[in-house]
């Protein structure tokens, strides 16, 4: 029995064995695989038994098991098909047309042969017109050639073909591009072709992306612009108008310091009043109320105490003559002020008592006038019929005409307002004076202006006329009691006419009062003067009354008093240059009833001014000019591109700023001044002058000044742009 079990067993071995060797089963090194293979095996069965429940998939492998066993090859190789065409994407009507019948497989592979064999026959031919006209089909497509659109190549060849004659132009065209790319252009062409632009503004580019370069590389090989920016500079600008103001008032400290160290001769101390001297008599005398020793007695025996303790003195050529005794006392430095109005003979005892001498004047300004010698003799101070005038040589012109050269004082400060003084500049000083640009361009409380009132000239008067100017100073007085106001006729009638008149006007207005009594407290009190004593005065707003016109019967006589004497027009040039912000004319003449022939200078300039001041226009005068750099016109073009009005080179005469900025919500006024560190920087003749005597005469002008340096904005534009418009816009508010 032991041995029938165990034969037994060794033939379901064999058994088991035989199906392992039937399925390829081999090296099975244990439990776990063969548990595996039995579990494949159990899938596989599974699956056969759905797929012979399922007639769709048995047709697909063949109709049986036996048959999909046998083509299994043949099903992966169709799966894998199948896989592949769904996965290129196609769209889904070829591949609905890939499956609906296995012959439309065939006829696509027929279809694309044919296909393949073009497309050889294409690039053959495309290999053929490279080789024949040089082809690019970057240039000639848009694209390379296997990239592009058939139609588009389609479309380009057509136009081709429509103008033929055009053809060598556009290989002129491709020899020209060739041959900028050659001399170094490439570059830029290359940056035009990639962004599709046409060359319209090639040269344009070229010529930036050159100064570019050249200037990135000045940039870079000089240490000090390598590392300049305008934050640090405009540090530097502000430490020296620091430093500079801080020196100015050190060496005024110093010179206190030194002149209170001077020694003060003690003189006599010692006997009777009439014996003491020098600083023993100053002594005495201050400590009484009354003194009983005369000014000259005083001076010609303490002279020497007083110059040690008041080195500086201040006196008319007049009292030079009364009060020091000639030999007594010398002066390191004599300096004649006005001189235009001492006549020569009045300055040589100031000037003999001085080693140096220094005359201060204006030759256009008033001569010497016999004003106080008519007093003194009884003559009328000022008569209006009177044109006959002594010619007076003033010690202005007897140094002029002796020591050469001249220095003018060429900056004008008083004016802020440029017509204020282009007039005179235009028809007196040969347009030489520097005048600084005003931010009120068109501003009404600013310039010139003129009041026609059709008065009549009677007596030396004219009422109506003062009248006019009365009513306008009191509406002046209510409206802008901030500014300072001075009123000036042509003779001594019409201002006291007007002073009386304005009394019993202001008598009864209490804003007119308090307009006097504020001003009166200051150096820039409400006056009314004649043409002879206003030299010297200076008023926010003069008003002037020209008195002279038409009388009662309508004649028109064309006398013009001292005007038209040799030195009338230097008085109107006193006239016309009294105004910080305003002057306005009230006059009852018409400047084409002027008649000028044979009379002198005086009536001409009378003339001209009426004209101005109706008209508003200065002879010589421009608004702008042109740009005075590409870098100034850059700024200029962004400012215009971000909807901003702005004129470059603003002003004449010496002074520009370098582009005026206006303010969109205050017509005629500028919102600020931007200085592009032109040439107007540049040209200053020392720092001081350039980078704080300017720059204070504009602010107090009224100038909002914003600096762009050219080393920031080139290079960062976007950022220098950013921080202007910032700038401006927090201006407007």
């Amino acid at each position: 029995e032991l041995v029938q079990l165990h034969r037994s067993r060794s033939d379901m071995m064999n058994s088991v064995a035989d199906v392992f060797q039937r399925a390829a089963l081999k090296n099975l090194s244990g439990l776990e695989e063969l548990l595996s293979v039995a579990d494949t095996l159990r899938f596989i069965e599974k699956t056969s038994a759905i797929m012979e429940g399922n007639p769709d998939a048995l047709k697909l492998a063949g109709g049986t098991l036996e048959s999909l066993r046998e083509g299994f090859d043949s099903f992966r190789a169709t799966l894998e098909f199948a896989e592949d065409i769904f996965s290129w994407s196609f769209p889904t009507p070829l591949i609905s047309h890939f499956f609906a019948d296995p012959s439309h497989i065939a006829g696509l592979q027929s279809t694309a042969k044919e296909l393949e064999r073009a497309c050889t026959v294409v690039v053959d031919r495309q290999k053929e017109t490279d080789r024949l006209a040089q082809f690019d089909a970057l240039l000639w497509c848009g694209s390379q050639f296997e990239q592009v659109v058939l139609e588009r190549l389609e479309r380009r060849n057509q136009r081709a073909l429509d103008h033929i004659a055009a053809l060598r132009d556009y290989l002129n065209f491709l020899l020209a591009e060739a041959a900028a790319r050659d001399e170094g252009t490439g570059p830029v062409l290359s940056v035009y072709l990639n962004a599709g632009l046409d060359y319209n503004r090639l040269p344009q580019a070229v010529e930036f992306v050159f100064y570019r370069s050249a200037a990135e590389a000045i940039l870079n090989a000089d240490p000090r612009l390598r590392t300049h920016t305008g934050a640090t500079h405009e540090d530097l600008r502000k430490r020296f108008r620091e430093l500079d103001r801080e020196y100015l008032e050190l060496r005024r400290k110093e010179l206190a310091i030194k002149l209170s160290k001077r020694d003060c001769p003690p003189g006599n101390s010692c006997g009777p009043v009439a014996t003491l001297t020098e600083l023993a008599l100053i002594t005495r005398v201050a400590g009484q109320t009354r003194p009983r020793i005369s000014v000259r007695d005083l001076v010609r025996r303490a002279g020497n105490a007083m110059q040690a303790l008041k080195p500086c003195w201040m006196m008319s050529p007049m009292s030079v003559a009364q009060y020091l005794e000639p030999g007594k006392l010398t002066f390191d430095l004599v300096i004649m002020d006005e001189a235009s109005q001492i006549r020569p003979e009045e300055a040589l005892g100031g000037i003999a008592r001085g080693q140096k001498a220094v005359i201060v004047g204006d030759q256009m300004q008033l001569p010497p006038t016999p004003f106080f010698q008519r007093l003194s003799t009884g003559g009328a101070a000022d008569d209006d019929e009177s044109e006959e005038e002594t010619r007076q040589e003033s010690v202005l012109e007897a140094a002029a005409g002796r020591f050469h050269p001249c220095r003018r004082l060429k900056w004008h400060y008083r004016s802020e307002h440029g017509s204020l003084i282009s007039y005179s500049n235009s028809e007196f000083y040969d347009n030489q004076l520097t005048i600084f640009p005003s931010p009120y361009d068109g501003h009404p409380e600013f310039g010139v202006s003129l009041v026609q009132t059709k008065g009549i000239y009677d007596g030396g008067m004219n009422q109506i006329e003062g009248t006019a100017v009365v009513k306008a100073a009191i509406e002046f007085m209510n409206q802008c009691p901030d500014r300072s106001l001075g009123i000036v006729a042509i003779n001594s009638k019409q201002a006291e006419f007007i002073r009386e008149e304005l009394d019993r006007e202001v008598a009864v207005d209490a804003d007119a009062a308090a307009f006097v009594q504020r001003w009166d407290q200051t150096l820039e009190a409400l006056f009314v003067k004649n043409l002879e004593n206003v030299q010297g005065d200076e008023r926010d707003v003069i008003f002037i009354s020209t008195v002279y016109g038409k009388d009662r019967n309508g004649n028109f006589y064309q006398r013009f008093g001292p005007i038209n004497g040799i030195y009338g027009h230097r008085r109107l040039n006193v006239l016309f240059t009294r105004a910080k912000k305003r002057v306005t004319v009230f006059t009852s003449m018409v400047p084409e009833e002027i008649h000028e022939e044979g009379k002198h200078w005086g009536v001409k300039v009378l003339k001209g001014y009426l004209q101005f001041a109706r008209e508003g226009i200065a002879p010589t005068t421009a608004a702008g000019g042109e740009c005075e750099s590409e870098f100034e016109r850059w700024v200029l073009d962004v400012l215009r591109v971000h909807g901003y009005e702005a004129v470059p080179q603003l002003g004449v005469c010496g002074y520009r700023i370098d582009i005026a900025v206006r303010d969109p919500d205050r017509p005629g006024v500028f919102l600020c001044g931007v200085e592009c560190d032109g040439a107007t920087y540049h040209s200053a003749r020392c720092v001081r002058e350039r980078d704080r005597l300017r720059q204070e005469i504009l602010e107090r002008h009224g100038w909002n000044l914003y600096r762009i340096w050219s080393t920031d904005w080139f290079r960062n534009p976007r950022l220098q742009t950013r921080q202007l418009l910032d700038y401006l816009q927090r201006s407007r508010h």
